[in-house]
C-alpha cells in the first residue's frame, strides 16, 4: 500500500466512522496549510471549503495530512485491547485481531452506547506488528525490546504464561 493509499484509506475509514469536524486543517505535500471544512474524499481528490472562500479540490496525491481536530480519547482503565500498527505508522488500538486468508480482520474498541463497533479488512502486507494485550505495561516493555533488537526478518513472538 503506498503512502498516498493509505493516508487516504485512513481518512476515509475516520470519515466512515463520523470522526468529522467541524474545522479542519488541510496541508499539503508542498507545505501550504489551509483552514476550512472538510466536505469530501474520493480515490483521486480531497474536497475542502476554506474559511476564506468556496470548495478547493485537491488530488490526494498531493495531501500531506488533515487534521479534523479531534480529542484523542484514551481507552478506559479496564479495557483489554490490541494494538496494531501498520506499515505508513499508523497505529489501531483494537478489540479484536484475527488473520484469515491474507487478509487482516480488525475489531474496533467501543464507541457511544448503543452504536456498535466497526470492523474492517485490510491486506495483511499493510500490517508492520501486532501486540496483544497493550494494555499491560509489562507486554508493552517486553514487545518495544524485541522490536529494538529485531534485524532485518520477520520476527514471531510466542508469550509464555508466567
Amino acid at each position: 500500500m503506498t503512502p498516498s493509499r493509505s493516508f487516504a484509506f485512513a481518512l476515509l475509514l475516520a470519515l466512515l466512522l463520523g470522526f468529522t469536524a467541524p474545522s479542519a486543517d488541510l496541508v499539503t505535500l508542498a507545505g501550504k496549510k489551509t483552514a476550512g471544512t472538510l466536505v469530501q474524499v474520493d480515490k483521486d481528490f480531497v474536497t475542502f471549503k476554506e474559511d476564506a472562500g468556496g470548495p478547493l479540490k485537491v488530488p490526494v496525491k498531493e495531501v500531506s495530512a488533515i487534521d479534523l481536530k479531534n480529542k484523542v480519547v484514551a481507552p478506559g482503565k479496564d479495557a483489554k485491547f490490541d494494538e496494531v500498527e501498520l506499515t505508513d505508522g499508523s497505529v489501531i488500538l483494537t478489540s479484536a485481531f484475527g488473520v484469515k486468508a491474507r487478509k487482516v480482520e480488525l475489531g474496533f474498541l467501543p464507541g457511544p452506547q448503543g452504536v456498535a463497533p466497526p470492523t474492517i479488512d485490510l491486506p495483511l502486507g499493510s500490517v508492520y506488528w501486532v501486540m496483544r494485550s497493550a494494555e499491560d505495561p509489562r507486554n508493552r516493555d517486553d514487545w518495544k525490546k524485541l522490536l529494538a533488537a529485531r534485524g532485518k526478518r520477520d520476527l514471531f513472538v510466542v508469550r509464555q504464561p508466567e
